[in-house]
């Protein structure tokens, strides 16, 4: 049967879930100082040993997107937290603290406003890709059906409205994350673009257990008014380009299922 391991913070939510059935993260990590995360629980008969990290999960990037900086989860601060076995229809859960490290000087209170930022910013950064992947939905919808639209019979007019409405969607996405990007030594080569800067302020602010400073609040909100302007631009293309494409579908009575050649 399977096992399942999860992590909960004091108000009972889930912050972390291991499965013996999940597969193990393959992808190279952003960063040398970053370790590959695993996914999997043990499921061996006898004792067995899952080391967690201390970190929420980490930042989920679409395929093909390549960023230098840290990605991982923000770690969590000192308090009371649970974890839950659960293998078949049995299931155990055990409270434990996660103390302070004594050696450190930062305080309880500073520990959560460096949580918050990182909280913040990965917010960001996940609504960023978000967009990056609904962004490439419509614009592969847009393309299939233009071509299908043509191949139907129905003239080239709305395969090349689909084409320009994609290169406007294509130049959000560019501004977004960094298209040329395809190996981990490629940032180095081009410009940083939205995505990468948001991972580097991220990766600052979590890199030691420290206040953040006022210089990486400020630039954080200086990132997320840019995030805010693309995200506007994207949904302004989705009112106002997206839906006219969509009208003049439905008065040239085109079927949204069209068959593969020829009109029906």
């Amino acid at each position: 049967e399977e096992v399942v391991v999860e992590i909960l913070d004091e108000q009972g939510t889930v912050i972390r879930t291991y499965k013996s059935k999940a597969e193990e993260e393959k992808a190279e990590p952003d960063s040398p100082f970053q370790q590959p995360e695993k996914k999997a629980a043990p499921a061996k008969a006898g004792l067995n040993k899952l080391a967690w990290n201390l970190r929420y999960p980490q930042i989920e990037k679409p395929k093909g997107i390549v960023v230098w900086g840290y990605t991982g989860g923000p770690e969590v601060v000192p308090g009371t937290y649970s974890v839950r076995l659960t293998v078949g229809e049995w299931t155990d859960t055990k409270t434990f603290r996660l103390l302070r490290d004594p050696r450190n000087e930062t305080t309880q209170e500073e520990l959560g406003e460096q949580f918050a930022l990182m909280q913040e910013i990965k917010s960001a950064i996940d609504e960023l890709y978000e967009t990056v992947q609904r962004i490439r939905s419509v614009k592969l919808q847009l393309s299939e059906f233009g071509k299908r639209a043509e191949k139907a019979g129905y003239g080239k007019e709305l395969q090349e409205d689909a084409d320009t409405i994609s290169d406007k969607l294509t130049a959000i996405e560019e501004k977004l994350a960094q298209p040329k990007n395809e190996s981990n030594q490629d940032p180095l080569n081009f410009p940083p673009v939205l995505d990468n800067q948001l991972v580097y302020v991220y990766g600052y602010v979590g890199g030691a257990d420290a206040r953040p400073t006022q210089g990486a609040h400020e630039r954080f909100a200086d990132l997320k008014k840019e995030l805010e302007t693309l995200l506007e631009e994207y949904a302004g293309v989705i009112k106002d380009d997206v839906a006219a494409f969509e009208k003049k579908v439905k008065e040239k009575g085109i079927p949204r299922i069209l068959p593969p050649e020829g009109k029906e």
